[in-house]
């Protein structure tokens, strides 16, 4: 089963990460702010160094050093349309000698890869049943089973079923418990 749930958006808080080179020298970011957003949105990231009443000179760049996305407008806020999961990353704002980071997080519904297909199969036998889907974030594939309510999640096994890392059911296919023991009778 494939869902994905709409994200939400947060702009509150701020996480600092820091980072120890070989030399020794040690650098620290700050991001501001977290926003996340579906694939094909548009997103507006505002510069926390500024508030949307005054104008104020602001010059953004990617944190990676890589260009603005093609379309982008800035000012106070910059403004990102029909964003793809490459525009995810931070994001910094420039007011004077002033600098923040900011972050975006783009996720992208899931989509499968590979299907199951209807299986008729004998008792005794095995079936192995594929499925994959691809999204970002990596989605988790499980499978559950209607009639009984059972659950089977990525490298787990439940009775005759068992689903692999990579979401491929595998299950022994028995005889129904209400055919056991009359004998073909």
């Amino acid at each position: 089963m494939v869902s994905a749930a709409r994200p939400r958006v947060s702009t509150t808080g701020t996480t600092t990460s820091t980072t120890t080179s070989t030399s020794g020298s040690t650098s620290s970011d700050t991001v501001a702010a977290t926003t996340t957003a579906l694939r094909g949105e548009t997103v507006q990231l505002r510069c926390p160094l500024t508030d949307l009443t005054r104008s104020a000179a602001v010059q953004w760049r990617r944190a990676n050093g890589r260009p603005l996305p093609v379309g982008a407008s800035s000012g106070p806020q910059l403004l990102l349309r029909t964003v793809s999961v490459a525009n995810s990353g931070l994001y910094q704002c420039r007011v004077g000698a002033e600098m923040a980071t900011v972050r975006l997080s783009v996720h992208a519904e899931p989509e499968l890869r590979a299907a199951p297909a209807d299986t008729a199969a004998r008792a005794g036998s095995e079936v192995t049943l594929p499925c994959a889907a691809s999204s970002h974030p990596q989605p988790l594939v499980f499978w559950a089973a209607t009639d009984t309510g059972m659950v089977l999640f990525p490298g787990t096994s439940q009775g005759s079923a068992s689903v692999y890392s990579n979401g491929t059911l595998h299950v022994k296919v028995r005889e129904r418990s209400g055919n056991e023991g009359n004998n073909g009778k």
